[in-house]
């Protein structure tokens, strides 16, 4: 096995290594926060955003890793005060010959026979066959990629100095060769994920299992090390004389990423996902974020990211000019990790592909980056338009973000999706005889005034479903037993409507004393983070109380609640209680209604007033005339 110490070579050597090792260093921060260092021990941690960046970072649950050792330190030695290692030296582990590093090295320095620019003063590649020349001449193939092999700075996921093509390439083609074999599989949390009991030494670190359909993607191979042990003690700290170069052993960040996507909606006028009634018209905003296919995933020749719509049937996206459908009000922004958003043109920045047909099991409309690399951690922004068309079903929306997510499979896909329910609400009206709820009638009528005593229009199935609809041709709800739709409509707040009895079942009185039944609904949805939470129901009247069946006390004494998860159960409905409403054949029974009552009592009580009055002045007269 090939030995070569380098911690000889003075500071300049000792940098390169610490920075080629500390390819899998954690931030200072990050730093700061690890736990005392154990030997034989490397603990993968999730990342963390940097600067100008939008990265969302995975979890580790479902993930599998599998550490490979490339070399094992030779010497390592301390500073004066043993808190940090100064100097040490690398071998090749066992099993990894210098042919199989040297293999690695071409691969990552070496591009159609043409050395890396940076690199041609200690490397050459005439005839295929690398060797090392200059002041390289007498390193070894794992001491090369030791000193030559560093990057610049942090990576997008928390770890110094690990901005390396060179490292990636290389770590891609170890982790690829099939030449590593026996390696160590990670205990995996939630949190994290970690080796223990290894050799001491530098490893390659793979991911083992697969991300394909997975909001997240696959991490790229990673090289770091173990912590290193000195006379019992084990130092994760490596000291270099520029304190730049200085990096921590046994810890690495993730070299991964998750994508998010949330999805909104909101009526045009306001922040509220309100209820709906047909004809309303809603606000849909995605957003999802690209992964890195700059960098850590510049590897796939031609990444692809899409996000498709799926509407339910009754969320119309679409508008149509001649056969042309369009997204109706599609705008796409992207914004970068400084908080700078720019608008993407259509046909150049993205495009569109329509299937407006609701037969279509791939209804709705998918947006294609045309170059996901140039949107590399931008967050991306969609917004449009929908209209909504029927009432008879459950109204979602379903968006899904589809990215290439494997850094060495081209055809692996991720997937992240979010879907968000649009609710509308329910009551029934049924016509009874009076004092006789068994007795169904046929043929009332009633009339509906809504906010600023506007008519309120209708459209109905056939099949005593009504529709609230501004565009309906219905001005009157005719009852037996029916149900109506979307009371409350594109409201952020109460909205009260009355019902007047326009006709009156045959053999049956319309009214009394000029007057028609008459009886309000009044809805109130409750919003929690602009989404309806819960819808109140109170139904009541002023003058007819006597004739509103009072079996259903929760929708008449107090209001009735209903909450989104029990709409939810009810095919995103909020149902309230059934308005019964009896008719009479008697006209003696409406002197019995509330405000009869009440205006006869007044008048009764001003009568009385008034003999008082007129009772006091005879008496006074009386004695006026005694005297």
């Amino acid at each position: 096995m090939a030995t070569h110490s380098l911690f000889a070579k003075g500071a300049a050597a000792l940098a390169a290594i610490a920075l080629a090792v500390g390819i899998g260093g954690v931030s200072a921060a990050q730093a700061d926060e690890a736990p005392t260092p154990q030997a034989g021990t490397i603990t993968i941690t999730a990342p963390v955003a940097q600067a100008d960046d939008n990265m969302k970072p995975p979890t580790f649950t479902g993930r599998e890793f599998t550490a490979y050792q490339l070399a094992s330190y030779v010497s390592p030695q301390t500073n004066a005060d043993h808190t940090a290692i100064t100097g040490y030296g690398l071998a090749n582990a066992a099993g990894v010959n210098d042919a199989d590093v040297l293999s690695w090295i071409g691969a990552a320095a070496v591009t159609n026979g043409t050395v890396d620019p940076n690199l041609r003063s200690v490397l050459n590649a005439s005839g295929g066959t690398l060797t090392f020349t200059g002041e390289a001449a007498d390193l070894t193939p794992i001491e090369f990629v030791a000193k030559y092999f560093y990057g610049t700075g942090t990576d997008r996921y928390g770890n110094q100095m690990a901005n390396s093509l060179q490292v990636r390439l290389f770590a891609d083609a170890a982790a690829t060769s099939g030449k590593l074999k026996d390696g160590t599989t990670a205990t995996v949390s939630p949190t994290q994920a970690q080796f223990t009991g290894l050799n001491e030494g530098l490893y390659l670190i793979d991911e083992t299992d697969s991300q394909s359909g997975s909001a997240q993607t696959v991490s790229r191979a990673m090289i770091t090390g173990t912590p290193m042990t000195v006379d019992g003690k084990a130092y994760a700290e490596v000291e270099s004389s520029d304190p730049a170069r200085s990096f921590t052993l046994g810890s690495i960040a993730l070299k991964a990423e998750q994508v998010e996507t949330a999805k909104t909606v909101a009526e045009t006028s306001s922040a509220n996902n309100q209820i709906a009634q047909m004809q309303s018209q809603r606000v849909f905003t995605i957003t999802t974020n690209v992964p890195d296919y700059t960098h850590e995933y510049s590897g796939i020749a031609d990444p692809v990211f899409t996000v498709s719509d799926k509407p339910s049937t009754g969320v119309d996206p679409f508008t149509t000019t001649g056969a042309q459908a369009t997204v109706d009000g599609l705008k796409l922004t992207a914004t970068n990790g400084k908080g700078e958003t720019s608008t993407l043109v259509e046909g150049t920045d993205y495009t569109v592909a329509t299937r407006p047909d609701t037969a279509n099991a791939d209804y709705g409309f998918t947006i294609t980056l045309t170059n996901p690399r140039a949107l590399s951690g931008d967050t991306i922004t969609a917004t449009y338009k929908a209209t909504v068309t029927t009432l008879t079903q459950a109204l979602t929306n379903t968006a899904t973000s589809n990215f290439s997510n494997d850094p060495y499979d081209a055809q692996s896909m991720g997937k992240a999706s979010a879907s968000m329910n649009l609710y509308t609400t329910r009551i029934a009206i049924s016509k009874v005889a009076y004092d006789d709820a068994g007795t169904k009638l046929d043929g009332a009528q009633f009339s509906v005034t809504g906010a600023n005593n506007a008519a309120v229009k209708f459209s109905t199935d056939g099949k005593g479903n009504y529709y609230v609809d501004p565009n309906g041709t219905e001005t009157a709800v005719t009852a037996g037993d029916v149900a109506i739709y979307g009371l409350g409509a594109d409201s952020d707040g109460a909205t009260t409507y009355t019902f007047t009895e326009t006709k009156a079942p045959e053999g049956y009185l319309l009214g009394a004393n000029g007057k028609h039944v008459t009886f309000t609904v009044t809805v109130d949805p409750t919003y929690s983070d602009h989404d309806v939470t819960s819808v109140a129901f109170q139904a009541g009247s002023q003058d007819h109380k006597n004739f509103l069946d009072m079996t259903t006390p929760a929708m008449w004494q107090q209001n009735q609640t209903v909450q989104a998860s029990a709409a939810r159960q009810a095919s995103n409905v909020f149902v309230g209680g059934t308005v019964s409403v009896e008719n009479t054949k008697n006209a003696s029974d409406f002197a019995k209604t509330g405000g009869e009552i009440t205006r006869v009592l007044a008048a009764v009580a001003v009568l009385a007033g008034l003999g008082a009055v007129l009772l006091v002045g005879a008496r006074m007269r009386r004695r006026t005339s005694a005297r």
